[in-house]
């Protein structure tokens, strides 16, 4: 399915330059517009969520602020209460919300604004990740593919809608450490096309953001043990059950525009390490 990205930048436009009562309108609007135009109605919860997680993500809407309730959301948006329970549970899934038994849903303290800077008024300039010596990256598979749910998602696009893909391991004496999956907004590959050909490139997202002329402002991560999957303890030689280590990062530009997700499979007994460069703003 072909991916509308007029429509999308006006979307991004629109709801990022709106004030708080117009956001909504123009989410719904143009939400709409995509699930029309590619034939893919987008349901009401869904629309609901989104809007809600844009207004926390660019930091229109501050942690400790309370959400409207279920019933009062319902009524706004001329929906019934098991659809907004439904779009507040995302939120909060998300890690976005958390319910309390005096104030209701509030925004959490842990939730991170992506309009600006992040770090306490400090800007991340560069983060690095290394798996320690002897470590090489095998690219298995770059190319366009259908954006399910969960990368729709992340990336703000319509479910099947056309992203980029780039799957690889790495391997430390033949042996793999990780399995990954990096997903890029399809136009990436209009500034840089070797994101459809599946090698490793120097500086990594680094050269993307030169080539897309955007500046990534911001990560989010998400790790979580798990037991392996049948496949994933065959690709590690595990025996099951056997645990390993899940990691999803989100990459957004200063804008608070997806950039890059990415998601990861770890071997047991296998440290990631970070070096996070922070300067002042």
């Amino acid at each position: 399915m072909a991916r509308c990205s007029a429509c999308e930048h006006y979307a991004l436009l629109r709801m990022r330059n709106a004030s708080f009562q117009h956001a909504k309108y123009w989410s719904w609007v143009v939400l709409h517009c995509l699930g029309m135009a590619h034939g893919d109605q987008i349901p009401d919860f869904k629309r609901i969520y989104l809007h809600y997680r844009n207004l926390i993500i660019e930091g229109r809407i501050s942690p400790g602020d309370r959400l409207p309730t279920a019933k009062a959301m319902a009524q706004e948006w001329g929906v019934s209460d098991a659809t907004t329970r439904r779009a507040m549970s995302m939120l909060k899934d998300e890690g976005l919300t958390t319910a309390t038994t005096k104030a209701g849903t509030i925004v959490s303290r842990s939730s991170m604004s992506f309009g600006g800077n992040i770090a306490n008024g400090s800007v991340v300039r560069q983060m690095a990740s290394t798996f320690g010596e002897g470590t090489e990256t095998v690219y298995t598979f770059a190319g366009y593919a259908e954006a399910g749910a969960d990368v729709a998602d992340a990336l703000g696009v319509v479910r099947g809608s056309e992203v980029i893909r780039r799957d690889r391991q790495r391997l430390r004496g033949g042996e793999p450490v990780t399995m990954s999956t990096s997903w890029h907004p399809a136009d990436h590959a209009y500034s840089f096309p070797r994101l459809l050909v599946p090698e490793n490139f120097d500086r990594g997202l680094k050269a993307v953001e030169e080539a897309t002329g955007h500046t990534i402002g911001a990560l989010r991560e998400r790790v979580a043990a798990s037991l392996a999957t049948q496949e994933q303890a065959s690709f590690f030689g595990l025996e099951v059950p056997a645990a390993v280590l899940l990691k999803e990062h989100l990459w957004l530009d200063e804008a608070g525009d997806p950039f890059c997700f990415g998601q990861g499979v770890h071997r047991p007994h296998e440290w990631s390490d970070y070096e996070v460069v922070v300067n002042d703003a």
